[in-house]
């Protein structure tokens, strides 16, 4: 990929023009100027052959082309990026033939073959003035038979410029017959045809030839000026054509065909995809809305500015439904009941992804009302207490996203189902009537459910949820508005029912319930503590009679010492709520501490900050927290895998 393989002869052929320069210019200061090609012979390294016939342009010339190539000077040709432009032109300026061919042998309307393949037309006047005429332009002789080293020059006034071979795109596709329409269509759009005139384009471009364009409009029973036209997003199918990296043909039959081609077009910063495979000796090419009809590279490797054109057969379909404006970001923002859902996006890490409208994925986004009975539940003064915890928000987000686009429709079809979110779980999808389909939704969200479609309810790990309005287009995604927050496994409105939900805290559940004074607290969403909650297994391991004794009703009183000291006041969440190694937290138990051993390191995937969290009492074992973060109202409950002794109990 990139530059361009040179063919060795017509870098040769090249190089050998310019390297004539070198005897040519000692001959005398009254001849015109060949200076130029001594310094592009110097750059390429090649030397002249015997007995070639050489139409060497002057500086003049060289300055002139120069200039129509966008370049300050002629010394901006020798960069690597011009090789081939370079090797082009010394092609088109050497004749074939073994013997030098004088003035005097040629001959009006004389066809001189050149060694690059194409042909020079000779016109000899009476006076025996000579021109030569090329493809794209014509040159003088102002002086002939010049005698440079082995080969001989006729110099002339201007730089032949050989069949394909542009100084920009738009010079390409508005000179060449098969794309004018295509050319047509750059005089729509002053920024795209600012771009395709700019001599500096050194990528590549797919110009659809005008039987492609007229093809298209037939198979989609429309007229061309209804196809492209008249379309608002002429300029971003224009730019689609255009990779900003260069490929030869050659090149491209060499991609993998499983990494498509990165085009100019972005889309959220991402750049849209063009689809290739080889095709024999030339190359299919399709775009995100082309369905079967692909095209194929009919004319290739046309040089324009320091870039390569390519003339394709059909055009290529980007999806433009996934606009700029079209995000699950964007129609959050754009949606007015979701604005307590907005606010959390703007507070989660994953903000950049939903804010590209080529990431796919479906959000069930909690109405305004939903968070506020949400919030009350959680024993929050309102919705704003959610947007102060990271983790909560995390989960609640995490918990709501999908990665798969299901429309309305496709949720009606499929129902009964079970997806997993992105933070894992379970959702699962039961048909429930019909749902109003558009509701507040903007243009930015345009609506693609029909109205009394029949959708589906949402049945989360605790409870469910029904929708409110389906099928908001977000680009590549699909945004449903809910009527209630979809709790996951690790977000309970208390103490209590966070120990209910998971049966490894059975036991650690049943000594709450007989402790005096606990159960209110435990049930109560507005309870701030941190709970290290031991498992099932950790008072196992405390041998057979401990929770028996425990369990007691004499024991009430060191029951609730022995429950007071794995709580600390305030929620601490892992790992931003312990900020010391070593750091020592009072508890609930009066005069006693719980020492916290911190270990932070970065997730390899995500960035982000974990810890591991070992959790040291003043009387006993320690313990690790095996499952963290279990939001439970204002409280947070971190599973461990031991029971923690304070010393006023005396060691275990």
């Amino acid at each position: 990929m990139g530059r361009r393989g040179v063919p060795a002869r017509l870098l040769a052929v090249a190089l050998l023009v310019v390297a004539c320069a070198a005897s040519a210019a000692a001959q005398g200061a009254s001849e015109p100027s060949i200076k130029v090609f001594k310094a592009l012979g110097d750059f390429l390294g090649y030397k002249p052959q015997e007995g070639d016939t050489v139409f060497i342009p002057t500086d003049e010339a060289f300055g002139v082309f120069a200039k129509k190539w966008g370049l300050n000077s002629t010394s901006d040709l020798l960069q690597t990026r011009y090789l081939d432009l370079l090797a082009r032109l010394g092609a088109y300026h050497v004749a074939e033939g073994s013997a030098p061919v004088k003035a005097a042998g040629l001959k009006d309307a004389q066809q001189v073959a050149m060694i690059g393949g194409n042909s020079l037309k000779i016109k000899k006047a009476g006076d025996g003035a000579i021109s030569v005429e090329g493809a794209s332009n014509a040159a003088r002789v102002v002086q002939p038979d010049r005698v440079t080293g082995p080969a001989l020059a006729h110099v002339i006034d201007s730089v032949l410029v050989p069949p394909d071979v542009y100084p920009s795109l738009l010079d390409a596709v508005s000179s060449r017959n098969d794309t004018k329409l295509w050319a047509g269509f750059f005089d729509k759009d002053e920024g795209v045809k600012a771009r395709a005139a700019d001599p500096a384009f050194s990528g590549t471009y797919f110009a659809p030839n005008d039987e492609g364009l007229r093809e298209y409009a037939r198979l989609d029973n429309v007229t061309l000026k209804a196809a492209f036209e008249d379309s608002k997003d002429l300029g971003l199918i224009v730019v689609y054509h255009s990779l900003p990296i260069e490929y030869t043909l050659e090149a491209l039959r060499n991609a993998s065909a499983s990494q498509p081609l990165a085009s100019s077009l972005q889309i959220g910063g991402v750049p849209e995809p063009v689809y290739h495979e080889s095709n024999g000796s030339s190359v299919n090419l399709w775009g995100q809305l082309n369905l079967g009809d692909k095209s194929t590279i009919v004319a290739k490797d046309i040089l324009v500015g320091a870039g390569t054109l390519h003339v394709i057969d059909f055009p290529l379909i980007p999806d433009l439904a996934a606009s700029a404006s079209a995000s699950v970001a964007a129609v959050v923002r754009a949606t007015p009941e979701l604005g307590t859902m907005a606010k959390i996006l703007n507070g989660t890490g994953i903000l950049d992804e939903l804010e590209s409208p080529l990431f796919e994925g479906t959000l069930f986004a909690p109405t305004d009302e939903a968070f506020a009975a949400f919030a009350e539940s959680m024993g929050f003064d309102g919705p704003e207490e959610i947007l102060a915890s990271e983790p909560l928000m995390d989960a609640i987000l995490g918990y709501h996203l999908i990665p798969s686009a299901y429309p309305a429709d496709a949720l009606a079809k499929f129902a009964p189902f079970t997806v997993r979110p992105f933070t894992g779980g379970v959702l699962r999808f039961k048909p429930a009537g019909n749902a109003t389909a558009g509701g507040n939704a903007t243009a930015a969200a345009a609506v693609n459910a029909t109205v009394n479609a029949t959708v589906v309810t949402v049945v989360g790990g605790q409870n469910e949820a029904g929708i409110v309005t389906a099928g908001l287009d977000a680009g590549r995604s699909v945004v449903h508005t809910i009527d209630a927050v979809l709790l996951p496994e690790s977000v309970f409105t208390s103490i209590l029912s966070a120990l209910e939900f998971y049966s490894a805290s059975s036991v650690l559940q049943n000594l709450v319930a007989d402790t005096p004074g606990l159960l209110a607290a435990v049930s109560d969403p507005k309870t701030n503590v941190t709970l290290f909650a031991p498992r099932n297994e950790a008072f196992a391991a405390m041998g057979p009679n401990f929770v028996a004794a425990a369990s007691a009703p004499a024991a009430n009183a060191s029951r609730l010492e022995g429950l007071q000291y794995h709580a600390v006041p305030g929620a601490r969440f892992v790992p931003a709520g312990f900020t010391l190694d070593g750091e020592k937290l009072p508890t609930l138990l009066v005069n006693e501490t719980l020492t916290v051993d911190l270990e932070v390191s970065e997730d390899n995937v995500t960035k982000a900050e974990r810890g591991t969290v070992r959790v040291v009492p003043s009387g006993g074992r320690a313990a690790n927290v095996t499952l963290a973060n279990i939001v439970a109202g204002r409280s947070v409950v971190h599973g461990i895998d031991g029971v923690l002794i304070p010393k006023s109990m005396g060691n275990a």
